[in-house]
């Protein structure tokens, strides 16, 4: 598939408060509303920061969507995750 799609499903989890509740409820749920492939499928759904981001998702829109899920204080996960060392 492409980012766009991917892209389109973090946009709306952050834009619209109803779809991460829905997501936060059922995430396979949610992701099956969108056009995904199954990686895609995957990094969304389990919220693989660096998956997400390895399948083209935007950074910055991948950090919003992680704090709009876990909220402001699980936001040095997101730093962590990001600056880790390459395995």
């Amino acid at each position: 598939m492409s980012a766009n799609a991917l892209e389109k499903a973090l946009w709306q989890m952050y834009l619209v408060p109803g779809d991460v509740e829905r997501f936060r409820s059922d995430a396979e749920g949610y992701a099956s509303e969108f056009r995904l492939d199954d990686k895609e499928r995957r990094a969304l759904t389990s919220v693989d920061v660096m998956a997400l981001m390895d399948q083209g998702a935007n950074a910055l829109l991948v950090l919003m969507a992680f704090q709009t899920i876990y909220g402001p204080e699980r936001l040095h996960d997101y730093f962590d995750i990001v600056n880790a060392p390459a395995a």
